[in-house]
């Protein structure tokens, strides 16, 4: 029976004919297979028993890196008039992801050396694919132990951001989480060069000195071009090389340019451990170097080669033709030859095998779901180029406890200094790593680990997490407040005491107070809580706009009430006035008209926005021995600089309000206490002036970097003096109503004393006497005695006047007239009470 592999692999694309080295080296391994040749797998000596009717063809493809082109290739052989029936690679996981998806459907089986996505350890959906490499599972866990090895506690990841890329990310997050290492990552697009260099400009700005790199071709060139001019290469960094990074990808790297060269040695390649110095491997070289005396091998690679017979052209390639001759195997003979294709062998060797038993076993391979299971049986093991063969069941992945993980330092090769050579320094095996001569040395030349303990911490100088949470307690104690005097203002909005303060401006200028508090909320917030840009640039223009328009609302309401005062009581000729409430609404609004304009003449030509900013003459532009820059600050600026204009602008409308309000309190000072608050709101504009005078001059004195002061400082100014502006307005009436609901309860209680008393009054002495409760007290009328008995309370108490006739608060009767009728009625009383006692006398 003949099968029909197809060697589906990503080599020819290149122009050198070492980046053949691995094809040829698989058709070594074919050609062994077909004749049962056991000097190297001695397991292959035992195919002439066990399948003496298997026979196996090969031809050979380019997947061009390309998903589409590989999948092309498969279903080319699918179709053809020699119908594949199992796949050798491809070696990358981007094009491994559908062509193993496509041959599940076709049954038809895939092995790879090196695709390594986790994403194909799905047997769900792709239940005829197996690896002779651990999954990124298992590679991503070792790379998490090395840098947990270091003591790093940071880590960057530079990746392509393809299937293969994107995978690797995320089980290297999820075990770098596991090892308690934070790891940064940044993805690109594959081919963009611009976006790898700028993937790796994000990481340094992360001040990240150890990143791992997952790139190939020439975006690996643009992002080691990135680090050597950005100074990411010297002492204190370290560049680590995922396996995905071939040795041609290293190479040329190193003929770049001697700078670059120069400046890679010391940096590290991490890879599955593929040189072990075995009788396998020395028996591999012997029949390697045989091979240039095998003209009969050189037709059969050459036939397999572009522009050979068995050659599979895809459909959008063209290829120059390629032949190896003698000098091939002369020249790429090297120390690392086994490294570079242990792993494209044993794929061979392993499809070779599972076939030859699967045949034993049914006696057909028709079914490959058959040869993928014998792949993952015990007796499928054996001892290839790379260790022991054992795959898992589960996965079709290879076992990572099958395998160990090198960690090479990179030297230039001493006769070709555009060549490197990669010197093992440590190895992974058995859950752990372990150094394999003496000290590690880092680039530099330093045993020094680059950030042995975390990366460099910049100083944000973020407003303090304390600070923060104290205002904005603050700033709640103020609204529930302000939220308690609204609530208690409807609940008495029928006493005497609230309706002659105008209850409606109460509760107006409380909305202000909590709309001009509320701007303490987006004044805290930094790129500490919030990571939008868009979010930071809505909070520098919002606590503005909440300030400005809180403390319009606040001062127009009291300007308005102690205007309204202001008119009533400066009434000689005591004429009925009519002020209504719509027309101090007026007066509120148009001050609310004026304050949008300027903000939205001011958002529209100049809105604020957040920016992090470096400034020497605040911060020194500190930087370690590194030149990692250790402190920055961020602060709300505008484009234009019109905003130092407009706050101006905004501040001295507010000093007017300020200036008005203070001025009305002033001329309404000898005003009755019940109609206004005017002592109180001048204690506390007053106050305000006093925290503002202070506090402006402080904000100017303290330097831009001192975000938490700054904040605490002005955060302070606002939640301060808009509480004890409430309370000085509110506090002193809801002692007043208290007050007098106790006179209330006095007073009754007292005139019942009274009742109880009276058949002990006597004329002594010609002196009207009040016996009360033993005490004497003499006078020469009833109405000293009884002010002498009950000293706190008055003659209004005890004789109740009317309610204002404007109880309603709708501004149609003057309060001055009903309290000139109060007083009026309070003396015809007090005459009245004096003829009697007279009389009585």
């Amino acid at each position: 029976m003949g099968l029909h592999g197809v060697l589906s692999d990503d080599v020819f694309t290149q122009y050198d004919m070492e980046a053949e080295v691995p094809h040829v080296a698989m058709l070594m391994a074919a050609r062994m297979c077909e004749d049962g040749d056991g000097s190297v797998i001695s397991e292959l000596a035992s195919r002439s028993t066990q399948c003496p009717g298997l026979h196996f063809n090969f031809t050979a493809s380019d997947s061009q890196f390309d998903p589409a082109s590989a999948v092309q290739v498969l279903l080319d052989g699918i179709h053809s008039s020699n119908p594949t029936n199992f796949v050798i690679g491809p070696t990358r996981s981007a094009s491994a992801l559908p062509v193993a998806l496509v041959a599940g459907s076709e049954n038809v089986g895939v092995i790879s050396a090196t695709a390594s996505s986790q994403d194909l350890s799905d047997r769900a959906e792709y239940s005829k694919f197996v690896r002779v490499i651990p999954s990124d599972k298992g590679t991503t866990k070792v790379a998490a132990q090395l840098a947990s090895w270091y003591d790093l506690k940071h880590i960057g990841l530079v990746h392509a951001d393809d299937s293969f890329g994107s995978s690797f990310r995320d089980d290297l997050e999820e075990a770098c989480e596991e090892a308690g290492v934070t790891l940064h990552s940044e993805g690109f697009r594959v081919g963009d060069t611009t976006g790898a260099a700028n993937a790796m400009a994000t990481l340094g700005n992360e001040k990240l000195n150890v990143i791992l790199l997952l790139a190939w071709d020439e975006d690996i060139l643009a992002i080691a071009d990135y680090a050597l001019d950005n100074g990411m290469m010297g002492e204190g960094k370290l560049l680590i090389f995922l396996d995905a990074v071939t040795d041609a990808n290293l190479d040329a790297l190193a003929a770049r340019s001697e700078a670059l060269a120069t400046a890679l040695v010391r940096h590290q390649r991490l890879s599955v451990k593929t040189a072990f110095e075995t009788t396998r491997t020395k028996n591999f070289r012997h029949s390697w170097a045989d091979l240039q005396y095998d003209s009969s091998f050189m037709t059969y690679v050459n036939e397999r080669l572009p522009g050979g017979q068995l050659f599979r052209v895809p459909s959008k390639g063209t290829y120059a033709s390629r032949q190896v001759d003698v000098d091939f195997f002369e020249t790429y003979t090297t120390d690392s030859l086994v490294q570079t294709v242990s792993l494209h062998f044993d794929a061979v060797v392993a499809s070779c095998r599972a076939l030859c038993m699967a045949y034993e076993k049914h006696g057909t391979i028709s079914n490959m779901q058959n040869v993928i299971d014998m792949i993952s049986s015990e007796d499928f093991v054996f001892s290839g180029l790379t260790g022991s063969m054992v795959l898992d069941a589960s996965t079709g992945s290879r076992n990572i406890s099958s395998v160990s993980y090198s960690l090479s330092s990179l030297a230039l090769d001493a006769t070709n200094n555009s060549t490197f050579t990669l010197e093992e320094v440590a190895v992974w095996s058995s859950d752990k790593w372990s150094t394999t001569n003496g000290d590690l040395i880092f680039p530099g030349d330093t045993t020094e680990v680059p950030l042995a303990t975390e990366t460099v911490i910049e100083d944000l100088n973020q407003i303090h997490p304390g600070v923060r949470g104290l205002m904005f307690s603050l700033m709640v104690v103020t609204e529930v407040s302000c939220i308690y005097f609204i609530i208690w203002t409807f609940m008495n909005k029928k006493s005497r005491v609230v309706v002659k303060s105008q209850p409606e401006f109460l509760v107006i200028s409380l909305v202000g107070v909590m709309i001009s508090t509320a701007a303490v909320i987006p004044l805290g917030m930094d790129d500490g809580i919030l990571h939008s840009s868009l979010g930071l640039d809505v909070s520098c223009n919002a606590w503005i706009l909440l300030w400005t328009f809180g403390n319009t609302i606040l001062y127009g309401a009291l300007i308005t009430k102690l205007y309204r005062i202001l008119r009533i009581f400066e009434n000689p000729s005591l004429r009925t006035m009519k002020i209504s409430n719509k027309d101090l609404y007026l007066r509120i609004l148009a001050m609310l008209a004026l304050t949008s304009s300027i903000l939205t003449l001011w958002f529209s030509l100049d809105p604020m926005y957040y920016e992090r900013r470096v400034d020497p003459i605040y911060s020194g532009v500190e930087v370690d021995s590194y030149g990692n820059l250790l402190e920055s600050y961020g602060l709300c600026t505008d484009h234009r600089g019109l905003s130092t204009i407009f706050l101006a602008i905004v501040f001295c409308k507010n000093g007017l309000k300020f200036a008005g309000t203070t001025y009305m309190a002033y001329k309404c000072r000898h005003v009755d206490k019940q109609f206004q608050e005017s002592a109180y709101i001048f204690m506390a504009v007053a106050s305000m002036l006093q925290l503002y005078t202070l506090g402006v001059p402080i904000m100017f004195a303290i330097e831009l970097k001192q975000t938490t002061v700054r904040f605490l400082v002005f955060g302070g100014l606002i939640v301060i003096n808009n509480f004890v502006l409430a309370a000085l307005v509110m506090v002193p009436k809801i002692r007043l109503v208290r007050q007098r609901a106790e006179r209330v309860v006095q007073k009754s209680k007292q005139v019942t004393g009274h009742e109880a008393t009276a058949t002990s009054q006597a004329i002594k002495n010609d002196k009207f006497v009040v016996s009360d409760e033993g005490n004497d007290v003499n006078g020469f009328d009833f109405a000293r005695a009884l002010r002498h008995q009950a000293p706190s309370v008055s003659f209004a108490d005890m004789y109740p006047t009317r309610e204002s006739d404007d109880e309603g608060g709708d501004g149609d009767v003057s309060d001055a007239e009903d309290d000139n009728d109060a007083a009026n009625g309070r003396d015809r009383r007090r005459r009245s009470a004096k003829q009697a006692a007279v009389r009585m006398a």
